[in-house]
């Protein structure tokens, strides 16, 4: 980014696109991974504004990519849906195949969080299937990870606990270990899901999942593994280790502004003590 400035910052330098932007969009997603929300949305924006002033689609593409990934991470549905919705359009007017897979994943993983199941698991399933046939490996342990949390969402917890184990599977077989904390924490939310819940398993999933995203510094989700913990322990019964974890979650998630879930967790300690909100 500090190189690529001036007339650089719209060339493309024999890439596909301007690496100005797709620089920019990796580092607000990133940055929004370890919980920087408004200095990763900022550089999103930034190489946006870079891939708009050189006119370049795909530069766009990547640009909303980037922007709409910060949001979705935050839990900012509405921002992240229209940013992932502009960006599809795009690929598809353009022919960006393998693009337009990658963010078919992003944006069903957005609606399944907004309650629009049925989309969502079209979107997701499609784009399993898309980027298994392309055999772009890179992507499929994320995607796979996403259709399991849609499953999951729509109550249908066979199919998204094997989702989640296959994404388990290529994330260890490839090294992705930022992927396989989130599905970590999927896996513990399913497990977590049965009547009665299967607490020892889904207990060592959300350890596990947590252990990762603390070791790099992934505050969203740590914040998201508590919660689950939380919830978990009161719904076993055990308010003395629910307490602390939904205490520390809510905590976390008021500091980064992540409004879907820090309503989660102020609904679990109500129930624990009426005050405690």
């Amino acid at each position: 980014m500090d190189s690529l400035k001036g007339d650089l910052a719209g060339a493309t330098l024999g890439l596909t696109a301007p690496p100005a932007v797709t620089s920019r969009a990796f580092l607000g997603r990133s940055l929004a991974l370890l919980g920087e929300f408004d200095a990763g949305i900022a550089v999103t924006e930034e190489g946006l504004r870079l891939a708009k002033a050189s006119e370049h689609p795909y530069g766009i593409v990547m640009a909303y990519w980037g922007m709409g990934d910060a949001y979705l991470v935050q839990g900012n549905l509405s921002s992240a849906e229209g940013a992932f919705e502009r960006a599809l359009a795009l690929c598809r007017s353009g022919g960006f195949a393998l693009m337009a897979s990658i963010l078919a994943r992003f944006l069903g993983e957005a609606y399944a969080l907004d309650g629009r199941s049925a989309e969502a698991l079209k979107l997701l399933d499609n784009a399993v299937s898309q980027l298994t046939t392309m055999k772009y490996v890179p992507a499929l342990p994320s995607a796979y990870a996403g259709l399991g949390e849609a499953y999951l969402l729509a109550g249908r917890l066979a199919e998204a606990r094997q989702s989640v184990v296959r994404a388990l599977d290529l994330c260890r077989a490839h090294r992705q270990f930022g992927t396989e904390a989130c599905a970590l924490r999927t896996l513990g939310t399913i497990d977590a899901a049965g009547d009665p819940p299967s607490a020892m398993t889904a207990s060592a999933a959300y350890a596990g999942a947590l252990a990762l995203s603390e070791e790099r510094g992934m505050r969203p989700l740590a914040a998201r593994c508590r919660l689950g913990l939380g919830q978990l322990h009161r719904k076993c019964g055990d308010v003395g280790a629910a307490q602390p974890q939904l205490e520390t979650a809510r905590s976390s998630l008021r500091e980064l502004r992540m409004g879907l879930w820090l309503s989660v967790a102020e609904e679990e300690l109500a129930h624990l003590n009426p005050t405690a909100t």
